[in-house]
């Protein structure tokens, strides 16, 4: 990340956050400590590995019940799958806890799986990843680089705070 970030070599959107001077900030500042630190990707290592049970109702419906985050995206990827329209698919979360966001985006590849396409009425269809399927399939939080600085006054109040945050998307 150390060689991308010298190299300016970033993929998508930089945005950036702006209020006030911070230089003048800083200069104003009787204390100011800086520094820099670099954490690699993170599993979610949430309790529960993703599961689901999904059954075609009386109006020949998909009904899935899901450990998603992101039930939206869940309901796009299984219409796709089964080659349905968004609109005959309804995905319900019914507890949502301890995700650690692992659950949102990065699992998109279990709903591809195999079994969806078996759905009908008469064959309810269960999904259940086991703890290496999961590690395998919905991959880490991502690696931040940080790079500060920070003023404060006699009292120890802030005064200014200049930080970038680089992401290891790629």
């Amino acid at each position: 990340m150390r060689e991308a970030i010298a190299e300016e070599s970033f993929q998508g959107a930089r945005p950036r956050l702006v209020r006030g001077d911070v230089e003048a900030g800083l200069a104003r500042s009787s204390r100011m400590i800086s520094g820099e630190f670099e954490f690699a990707g993170q599993e979610h290592f949430y309790l529960e590995t993703h599961a689901a049970l999904a059954h075609v109702d009386e109006a020949e419906q998909i009904f899935v019940q899901s450990s998603t985050q992101h039930p939206s995206e869940t309901q796009e990827i299984v219409a796709h799958v089964l080659g349905r329209p968004s609109h005959e698919v309804t995905v319900q979360c019914l507890r949502m806890g301890g995700g650690f966001g692992g659950r949102r985006c990065s699992r998109t590849a279990w709903p591809r799986s195999p079994p969806w396409a078996r759905c009908s009425p008469a064959a309810p269809v269960r999904l259940r990843l086991n703890r290496t399927q999961d590690l395998t399939m919905t991959g880490k939080r991502h690696g931040f680089h940080a790079r500060w600085r920070v003023g404060f006054d006699e009292e120890g109040r802030l005064q200014a705070l200049d930080a970038t945050l680089t992401a290891d998307g790629g």
